[in-house]
């Protein structure tokens, strides 16, 4: 919009035309005139006093906005006053001109000023935009939604860089990305990178294992070089952690590799792995001969003298030794607590060597 058209009938109180007023058009609030157009397009301005009432009491004028050299700005107001041979003299003040008036859209204006006129074509673009749907097939700004549920790792879906990511997976993944760990960074809360304590603020909001921790809380993050050590350590098959250890009596029921066979060790000694059952001193274990044995085929028996001043009867297993390795377990006709030192082991028949262990259990 360049200008705006202002018309009106002067009359009297009895509604007779007043011919041939003079009007005069200034700003509003002042004596200030005001530079009106006698024309819609063209010719120049004109100031007070500039305008004549016609037969009809009719006059009219146009006032330029900012667009246009001597116009004002829409929120400026007017007083239109006149004055004729037998009438009073009188005026009206604070005339919205402009408040019809409807300026054309600047889409660089960054004016916050309303009642702009918005063109077909900006309108629609508009309404296109605020009706799309980041969840539509139709993507917005010609990008296309991020699908979460896409797996794939190449081709065109891949690689397309230009996508959409809603509030919600941005926020998701700032609250992500935003998580760190870094071992060789210091772990006071304030360090060198101002970031936050890593045993404090792990990622995934789950804390790191802390290896000098007695700590039982679970739901803690283990980091690739803890995580691989467990598991070279729970399936280790070389000679160098649990599998050279077994039970004092014998046993190997605990950490065994993948593919274990149960053959038992036979050779007990300084390392051998003792569990919680067996502390405190309360198993024995000895090798028994065939010169071992007393009695007749059918009865023999042997005295195992443990010295360990217990009333309470011993857990005996009894085991064939077989080249010198602990082997197959078997059954003994009889096993009798003689005394607080001393148990008995009756064999039907005396085998070349046995291994037998004794535990007692609170």
């Amino acid at each position: 919009m360049a200008r705006k058209h202002f018309w009106q009938f002067l009359v009297t109180d009895e509604g007779n035309p007043i011919e041939n007023a003079q009007i005069t058009i200034y700003k509003a609030g002042t004596e200030d005139p005001a530079f009106v157009y006698f024309g819609e397009i063209g010719g120049g301005t004109v100031v007070a006093p500039q305008i004549r009432s016609s037969k009809k009491g009719y006059f009219e004028f146009w006032i330029a906005d900012q667009n246009e050299g001597n116009g004002y700005a829409l929120d400026q107001k007017f007083k239109v006053a006149w004055s004729a041979v037998g009438v009073s003299s009188g005026y009206i003040d604070h005339i919205d001109v402009f408040s019809t008036g409807i300026g054309e859209v600047t889409i660089p204006d960054p004016s916050i000023l309303k009642n702009k006129a918005v063109s077909n074509a900006l309108a629609t673009g508009w309404e296109e935009h605020k009706d799309s749907d980041i969840l539509n097939i139709q993507p917005i700004h010609g990008i296309d939604v991020v699908d979460i549920s896409d797996s794939s790792l190449s081709g065109a879906t891949f690689t397309q860089m230009n996508k959409l990511v809603s509030n919600s997976l941005g926020r998701r993944w700032t609250d992500h990305e935003s998580s760190w760990y870094d071992p060789a960074i210091s772990t006071d809360p304030i360090n060198q990178d101002n970031n936050p304590d890593p045993l404090v603020d792990g990622p995934h909001g789950i804390q790191m294992v802390d290896l000098a921790s007695v700590d039982a809380t679970v739901n803690k993050l283990v980091s690739n070089a803890d995580g691989r050590n467990w598991d070279r350590h729970r399936t280790v098959t070389t000679l160098d952690e649990h599998t050279q250890y077994v039970h004092i009596d014998g046993r190997r029921d605990f950490t065994a590799p993948v593919g274990y066979t149960g053959v038992l060790y036979g050779a007990l000694g300084a390392d051998d792995f003792v569990t919680k059952g067996n502390m405190g001193g309360l198993q024995h274990y000895v090798y028994l001969v065939a010169g071992d044995w007393a009695g007749a085929p059918g009865a023999y028996t042997a005295d195992v003298i443990h010295n360990k001043g217990i009333a309470r009867p011993p857990i005996v297993s009894v085991y064939l030794m077989v080249d010198g390795t602990v082997g197959e377990l078997v059954s003994p006709a009889d096993v009798i607590n003689a005394d607080t030192n001393t148990v008995v082991i009756s064999m039907p028949s005396i085998p070349t060597s046995l291994y037998v262990t004794l535990k007692w259990v609170d």
